[in-house]
């Protein structure tokens, strides 16, 4: 059972990164299969950069995701949130 920890306001967050990224990933793809499989990671991270897993990704792995990020920018149309 998930008992909703009120004294940490970023538990939720936490349990998605460490439990849910590939689950968050699949969706988005389901959502839309036309990107390389890379954007679909990078997109997951996104709303999860302030998690502990976040941070104990490698340097490396973290570059990458910017760079996969700014190259899915640079070659798609933004659609802002309404």
């Amino acid at each position: 059972m998930l008992l909703w920890n009120m004294e940490n306001d970023t538990y939720d967050h936490q349990l998605m990164a460490n439990k849910y990224i590939t689950t968050i990933k699949t969706a988005l793809k389901d959502l839309e299969s036309s990107y390389d499989k890379d954007v679909y990671i990078v997109l997951a991270w996104q709303g999860l950069k302030a998690t502990d897993a976040y941070s104990k990704l490698t340097q490396e792995k973290k570059d990458s995701f910017i760079k996969t990020l700014t190259e899915y920018r640079t070659n798609n149309e933004i659609i802002e949130c309404k």
